[in-house]
């Protein structure tokens, strides 16, 4: 049972180009409550480097993941070393509310509930991030796509992130081919994790009380820095009038 000092935080982190299947980013979903002594992270991400040809797999977007729960300082730390940002937006719920997507989070980390098959756009580490909250809140949950004015295929959202990814970027359209010429609509682009966090930010709870913002407050765990030679490392940028470089 969580204590009254409990958040819950949907968390965001950059993408980093040092291997491909991190040029997108990633999502998770932190519970913290220090009545409970409670500092964990459900990550959707987790996978296996031995399964039987990884890369031409994930390429076509046919590899297993699971939930693993895991400690966040650790979790954390290993993006702050790689320079990626990491933000954390605290989710304005009830304590009612929090056990109750608290419950579900114990639930499918159990083992028989943990393994999914990850799929690149509509069911992986963002998505589910999402959809846990769908399946707790249902139809009290509702997200504005308004701010999302650009007109992208979910090809050239893989292009906006693969820019340094070239030949994992050919082999992605190769495998996955005319389905990516699909026009995104606003929740749909929400397969990566930057659209996760401003759909969040756009997103509104109906209770009993009326509507309230998803979102209470963002907090900046680590920002992108320069590094020794003073470039900035590649991230998207998302505004509310699109998604600019």
């Amino acid at each position: 049972t969580l204590s009254d000092k409990a958040q819950i935080m949907a968390v965001t982190c950059g993408p980093y180009q040092g291997e491909l299947y991190s040029a997108f980013g990633h999502s998770a979903i932190r519970v913290y409550d220090p009545g409970q002594n409670i500092d964990w992270i459900y990550n959707w991400g987790v996978f296996d480097f031995n399964q039987p040809n990884f890369y031409l797999n994930f390429a076509k977007g046919y590899l297993h993941y699971k939930l693993a729960v895991m400690y966040y300082e650790p979790f954390v730390e290993s993006y702050i070393e790689e320079n990626r940002y990491v933000h954390e937006q605290v989710l304005n719920l009830t304590l009612a509310e929090k056990q109750k997507l608290f419950d579900y989070l114990q639930w499918n980390a159990r083992p028989e509930n943990a393994y999914y098959y990850y799929d690149y756009f509509y069911d992986n580490c963002a998505t589910r991030v999402r959809d846990v909250l769908v399946k707790v809140f249902g139809d009290a949950i509702q997200f504005d796509g308004s701010y999302v004015t650009t007109d992208y295929t979910i090809r050239d959202l893989c292009d906006i992130y693969l820019q340094e990814q070239p030949w994992g970027d050919l082999g992605i359209d190769l495998c996955l081919g005319l389905p990516m010429d699909k026009k995104a609509t606003p929740y749909e682009y929400m397969f990566l994790p930057d659209y996760i966090e401003s759909g969040f930010n756009h997103a509104y709870l109906t209770t009993s009380e009326g509507q309230k913002p998803l979102v209470a407050k963002t907090l900046s765990t680590h920002e992108t820095k320069p590094d020794e030679k003073g470039f900035i490392f590649w991230r998207p940028v998302i505004f509310t009038s699109g998604l600019l470089l």
